[in-house]
């Protein structure tokens, strides 16, 4: 019986790709959580950094303004 080296190569691969998403997946989880406590502060962030790119941007191609 002769093996089949690149079905067995995908076997390795799929199998070390696995253990990979098994191995990060608490740390994703504790990333997640950080993200959701932060999200006010991050959220400023982002308004600011796009307040900021929009100014530096000339006037008629900025984007329109929303009222709220």
């Amino acid at each position: 019986m002769a093996l089949d080296t690149q079905a067995l190569d995908q076997v390795l691969r799929d199998f070390v790709f696995c253990y990979q998403v098994l191995e990060f997946l608490p740390h994703a989880q504790d990333e997640l959580l950080a993200v959701k406590e932060n999200q006010p502060m991050l959220r400023r962030e982002i308004e600011h950094e796009f307040a900021a790119s929009e100014a530096a941007r000339p006037f008629h191609e900025q984007a329109p303004l929303q009222l709220s």
